[in-house]
């Protein structure tokens, strides 16, 4: 595994913005929308570590096939395809293998307590 995303969703998305790039300092990868409910942000804490900060307030606005509202993990991997087929022989996969417009190959299970984890790798075809 190569990173690990922590996914969080603020009660106030422009406080908790600036708090993570001006106070903490962390580096912002990327940021994506304009709008209150369609922004975030990738804000790197190590070199293995990065928090998404997202704006989407609806627990229940699907997103790709996948609910924003309950993934509170998401683990890029490089052999995604083989991580796959190693999951789905040990648990129920709650989002199968796809990949969406944006080149983002992902998969999801639900551990016990309902939280999902994401797994994903960004390309444009399986290898």
């Amino acid at each position: 595994m190569s990173s690990i995303f922590h996914l969080l969703r603020p009660k106030n998305y422009d406080e908790s913005f600036l708090f993570y790039q001006k106070k903490l300092s962390f580096k912002l990868l990327s940021q994506w929308g304009e709008k209150s409910g369609e922004r975030g942000a990738i804000f790197q804490v190590s070199d293995t570590f990065k928090i998404i900060l997202t704006d989407e307030t609806d627990a229940e606005h699907a997103h790709d096939g996948m609910i924003l509202g309950k993934p509170s993990l998401v683990v890029e991997v490089e052999e995604l395809k083989e991580h796959f087929q190693k999951l789905e022989k040990q648990t129920d996969i709650c989002l199968p293998l796809e990949i969406n417009q944006w080149g983002r190959a992902w998969f999801a299970v639900q551990d016990p307590d309902d939280n999902i984890i994401v797994f994903q790798k960004f390309q444009h075809r399986l290898s």
